[in-house]
C-alpha cells in the first residue's frame, strides 16, 4: 500500500511544462515537415514553386539574422571592446552601425552587379538578392534601434532635469 502511495508502482506521473511545451513543439514541427514534403512534391507546378519561394525566403531570413548578429558582435567587439565600454559611447555605436549599415548596402549592390556583369544564372542573383537584402534590413534596423534608444536615453535625461 506505501509503494502506491509513493505512486512508484502504477501511479500517475507528473508532467512538467516544460516537457509539454517539448512535446507539443516537435510534434508541430513534425506535422509542418510533412506537410512541406506533401506540398513540395504536389502535382500543380504554382504550388510547388511558391512553396519552394516561401522555404527559400524563410532560410534567408534565418540566415540573415545569424549573419548579421555574428557580424554585428564581431565588429563591436573589435572596434568597441566589452558590452561595459560601448554602454559608455553611445555616439560611437550609432556611428558603427551605421558604416555598418551603409557597407551591407555597397556590398548588396556590388554583389548583385557583379552576378549580372559576369552572367551567373538567375538562381545564383536571386539568392544573392534575397540573403543580403535580408541582412541589409536587418542591419538598417538595427541602426534604426539604436536611434531610438540614444534619442529615449537623451530625452530622459531633458526629462529628469525639468
Amino acid at each position: 500500500a506505501d509503494v502506491h502511495a509513493a505512486g512508484a508502482v502504477g501511479g500517475h506521473h507528473e508532467v512538467s511544462d516544460v516537457g509539454k511545451t517539448t512535446a507539443y513543439l516537435l510534434l508541430g514541427f513534425m506535422v509542418v515537415n510533412f506537410m512541406l514534403l506533401w506540398m513540395v512534391n504536389y502535382p500543380d507546378n504554382n504550388i510547388r514553386k511558391y512553396v519552394w519561394s516561401m522555404l527559400t525566403n524563410t532560410i534567408s531570413i534565418y540566415l540573415a539574422v545569424l549573419m548579421n548578429n555574428a557580424g554585428r558582435d564581431a565588429f563591436e567587439r573589435v572596434t568597441m571592446g566589452s558590452k561595459e565600454e560601448q554602454q559608455t559611447q553611445p555616439n560611437l555605436e550609432i556611428f558603427l552601425r551605421f558604416v555598418c549599415f551603409v557597407s551591407t548596402f555597397c556590398l548588396a549592390n556590388v554583389l548583385c552587379y557583379g552576378c549580372r556583369r559576369f552572367n551567373l544564372s538567375s538562381k545564383w542573383l536571386y539568392a544573392s538578392k534575397i540573403l543580403i537584402g535580408h541582412i541589409v534590413a536587418f542591419s538598417g534596423i538595427d541602426l534604426f534601434k539604436d536611434f531610438v534608444e540614444h534619442g529615449n536615453r537623451e530625452m530622459g535625461k531633458l526629462w529628469g532635469a525639468a
